[in-house]
């Protein structure tokens, strides 16, 4: 299980889902917006939990104790940001 903790919507969850499909070793995952986690199953010989959290990092998101890429964060949609990072106050 990898801790989601910026994560905001279901578009955030379909960002994260086209990041983890990156990676042939991810055998199947389901991710918990409301929960903020997602549950992988990996094959530990082609893939790790920091290629992971990696791939997840540079979609924007925070993984773990892993912290977002700060510029692929700045390019995520104003409903995918923290509440404090938001231009404009959104429905979501």
């Amino acid at each position: 299980t990898v801790s989601l903790p910026t994560i905001q919507c279901n578009v955030c969850k379909k960002n994260i889902t086209k990041a983890l499909k990156k990676d042939e070793g991810i055998i199947e995952f389901k991710i918990d917006v409301d929960g903020k986690n997602a549950k992988i199953s990996f094959d530990k010989s082609k893939t790790d939990l920091s290629k992971i959290e990696k791939l997840i990092t540079a979609a924007g998101y925070d993984a773990n104790d892993k912290k977002s890429d700060p510029e692929a964060y700045n390019n995520l949609d104003d409903c995918c940001k923290l509440p404090k990072d938001r231009k404009e106050k959104s429905s979501h």
